[in-house]
């Protein structure tokens, strides 16, 4: 069963015009040598949480292996570096903050 927390909205629109530099600042004519395009985009972003019962450490070995599976391919996909190693358990040394 899944809970969910809450969520953002984010709205945006972009107005960008071309034009043949000179040619298309010619009052009355101008228009013809212009192009403009209009964009909307609208972003949400919800959080929901899935509770899990884990009643060995074989089985949560499992979910963190998954949740750093899905999150390294994500961070790949989306270009940012960093490691999931804290996750575990087993790292030496703390991991920054963003990473």
């Amino acid at each position: 069963q899944s809970i969910m927390m809450g969520g953002l909205i984010k709205k945006g629109s972009n107005n960008v015009e071309s034009k043949i530099p000179l040619l298309g600042d010619i009052p009355g004519v101008g228009w013809l040598f212009k192009y403009g395009k209009k964009s909307n985009a609208k972003t949400e972003l919800l959080v929901m949480i899935t509770p899990y019962v884990i009643e060995s450490d074989d089985v949560l070995a499992q979910y963190i292996k998954k949740f750093q599976e899905k999150t390294q391919g994500l961070r790949q996909g989306l270009g940012v570096k960093g490691s999931t190693a804290a996750l575990s358990g087993k790292t030496d040394k703390p991991v920054p903050p963003g990473e």
